[in-house]
């Protein structure tokens, strides 16, 4: 099992990498990137890249690509792997993996795009295909970990934040695939720094 204070180091690690991201790479117009990631319409897709910038957009993707995708994937891995349950922990571990690898993928997707001065519909879903498969993996690998974590309030908490993220996903819901995505991660990196202090 990993040790608890391995993963409030890669914790501490994410953190970091996303306030310097931040910091370094804001898109204009408070655009987030979760807006051109799930837009199916090359017109919308347009409109919403030239509202955020696209040289903003590109050094935004290369930031997530270079520094965000590595640092959360690392904490997932780690967090799966800290549970009681070698099984559950290794196929938490697993969709972790595949979540970071299909962001890649959508950043790849993003980057051939943005010279597109007007994107079509194909385009736009060469960026959907793989963010669609990222959020689904992502919040599988929740879900996993809640069936692994010990205590009963923080199991029911992640298994209704991960449900209400994949229902979220299918429905194409902005507003609720973002606040599932920021509680799924509130309560990881909080038990992350708790967890040490109990062992």
């Amino acid at each position: 099992m990993m040790d608890a204070r391995i993963v409030a180091a890669a914790a501490v690690l994410l953190i970091a990498v996303a306030v310097i991201m931040k910091w370094r790479a804001p898109l204009a117009g408070k655009v987030q990137p979760i807006a051109f990631e799930m837009e199916r319409d090359g017109t919308v897709l347009q409109s919403v890249l030239d509202a955020a910038g696209r040289p903003a957009v590109e050094r935004n993707t290369k930031y997530d690509l270079y520094g965000l995708i590595p640092a959360y994937t690392l904490f997932l891995v780690l967090f799966a792997l800290s549970a009681k349950s070698p099984r559950l922990a290794w196929a938490a571990a697993a969709f972790a993996l595949l979540t970071g690898i299909c962001d890649v993928l959508e950043d790849f997707a993003i980057l051939r795009v943005l010279p597109i001065a007007s994107p079509n519909e194909a385009d736009a879903m060469r960026i959907v295909i793989p963010a669609f498969a990222k959020w689904i993996a992502l919040f599988v690998t929740v879900g996993l970990i809640a069936i692994t974590a010990t205590a009963a309030w923080l199991r029911v908490l992640l298994l209704i934040v991960a449900a209400a993220g994949v229902i979220a996903t299918f429905l194409f819901s902005l507003t609720a695939i973002g606040i599932s995505f920021i509680a799924a991660f509130g309560i990881l990196l909080v038990w992350s720094f708790i967890r040490p202090f109990l062992s």
